[in-house]
């Protein structure tokens, strides 16, 4: 077996200097021998190989990386004295997660972790299940191994407002039923936390507003969310599994409420007129300049040079988001804007800014567009954490696209088609189904 080493070489004057890294501590591929045979294991093509007696196991890695990446997998003979050829069990490969019922041996490859587990079974021996009498746990509990802590919080509701400098309430926030559960094994090795909000909904609190109710969800609960982490990897982020669920959610979007927040967090006069840095947060500047350095200095490596775990994810699941889509400008957002309009900009640009407004007013009047993001589903991904993310960003950023006709279909400019054609294929489903219903009863 050929173990690796990573080295780095750089050069320091006229000699070359080479530095020895430890590499990870997880192993590659592992070779579990299961039954009561000796088996012998090589790469194909190569004649080096390792012989397992019955019930032992070995870590392994490829001999010869450039040569085809599969497995050979024989059975010697049971006793010494006998002269006859191994018998082939097969030839694998370690890739994909699979199983390969033999004639001889049950053979199965499965994933522990970021090792790839190549395992050997008696066929008349099947693998050990569960008495009958207890159950297996259902949902993100099977994750878990036997949970020594197990801590809960529930919160009858939880209540959040927005208040502007008015001061005006402009947005209300309430949480119904949330509960928090921690569980962890001995030693911490496997921790897991539950997160689970019964009914969510968003208040438009602004009196002249057409949609009083921002947000609101179909069905409950409104929110569940799973991490399961174990912490007996050193090198990696273990991420057993991962879950988050939304039900269906409505969103009435208002432009008088998108117009106040902006105020709210905008001012145009502090961008105007505090282009200057005052004394003030220049000497803040320096404090987070000083504090920076201490940092450094106390962990003695500098911010370039800490690499980020790469992350593990035996199961991933983002469950798929549906959500009905409304937005409107009303009369008051445009006579605000306007008026804010005409004493911030010149006045020959107001009766342009007025006519784009007025333009954007009708073609921006959604009601009801049914928007549906497809889910997003991992299982034994290992990879960093900026590509994790990357990939995320470019699968939402997909299905949005994707979904650009129904927004277009939704403008009732154009009619609103697209509740055109639910209105006549829930009236046709109607006409059909109705009659054979009555007819059946």
């Amino acid at each position: 077996m050929i173990r690796w080493c990573v080295t780095h070489r750089s050069p320091v004057g006229p000699q070359y200097r080479i530095v020895f890294r430890s590499s990870t501590n997880v192993p590659p591929y592992r070779i579990e021998n299961f039954s009561l045979e000796t088996i012998r294991v090589h790469q194909s093509r190569v004649r080096i190989s390792d012989i397992l007696l019955p019930h032992q196991t070995c870590e392994y890695t490829w001999d010869e990386p450039l040569k085809p990446h599969l497995l050979v997998v024989d059975m010697l003979p049971s006793q010494a004295d006998d002269n006859s050829r191994p018998i082939r069990i097969g030839v694998f490969s370690m890739d994909d997660i699979a199983t390969f019922p033999t004639k001889s041996l049950a053979v199965e490859v499965r994933a522990d972790g970021p090792t790839r587990v190549l395992r050997l079974t008696d066929v008349m021996t099947p693998f050990p299940r569960p008495p009958m009498g207890k159950k297996e746990p259902a949902g993100w509990q099977q994750y878990l191994g036997s949970p020594v802590v197990e801590f809960q919080l529930k919160l009858h509701s939880l209540s959040v407002s927005l208040v502007d400098s008015t001061p005006s309430e402009l947005v209300y926030v309430s949480w119904n039923a949330v509960a928090f559960q921690a569980t962890w094994t001995e030693h911490m090795a496997q921790l897991a936390l539950h997160v689970s909000v019964h009914s969510m909904q968003i208040d438009n609190q602004v009196r002249t507003t057409r949609y009083p109710v921002l947000l609101n969800f179909t069905n409950s609960p409104a929110l569940d969310a799973t991490i399961v982490r174990e912490t007996t990897y050193t090198s990696i982020e273990f991420l057993r599994y991962v879950n988050v669920m939304l039900q269906p959610m409505h969103w009435r979007i208002d432009g008088t409420l998108i117009n106040q927040l902006a105020a709210m967090f905008v001012s145009p006069e502090d961008v105007q007129h505090n282009t200057a840095p005052t004394r003030e947060v220049l000497i803040l500047h320096d404090r987070v300049r000083d504090f920076d350095a201490s940092i450094v200095g106390l962990l003695g490596v500098p911010r370039e040079t800490t690499v980020s775990k790469k992350l593990y994810f035996e199961k991933f699941e983002l469950a798929p988001i549906q959500a009905s889509l409304s937005f409107a400008t009303s009369s008051s957002s445009t006579n605000a804007s306007t008026t804010n309009t005409s004493t911030t900009n010149a006045v020959q640009v107001a009766g342009v800014r007025q006519i784009l407004q007025a333009a954007g007013k009708t073609l921006t009047k959604i009601h009801n567009a049914p928007l549906h993001w497809r889910a997003l589903r991992w299982q034994h991904m290992f990879v960093p954490r900026e590509t994790m993310l990357n990939q995320m960003s470019l699968h939402y950023q997909h299905e949005a696209y994707r979904q650009a006709y129904v927004l277009l279909g939704s403008v009732d400019v154009l009619g609103n088609p697209v509740k055109v054609w639910h209105n006549l294929r829930g009236g046709l489903e109607s006409f059909v189904w109705e009659p054979l219903r009555g007819w059946q009863e």
